[in-house]
């Protein structure tokens, strides 16, 4: 598979940028008075080259948001 050129990258990480936000949700109340749960984190791994790397990391320092 060809690796993707970082201006397809940059263009494919706007147009996501830039679909509205899904709105938050209420959860129910919950009746027992028991602390609620931690959600459980999810962990992926994402191989890069350094150059996507590097402009994913420019990417998000430019977004305000963590990489």
């Amino acid at each position: 598979m060809k690796p993707k050129a970082p201006s397809d990258l940059l263009a494919r990480f706007r147009k996501t940028a830039e679909q509205p936000k899904p709105m938050a949700v209420a959860a129910p109340e919950v009746e027992s008075p028991a602390p609620r749960a931690k959600p459980k984190m999810v962990r992926y791994t994402l191989d890069l080259e350094p150059a996507q790397h590097r402009f994913l990391k420019r990417f998000a320092l430019e977004a305000g948001v963590d990489a």
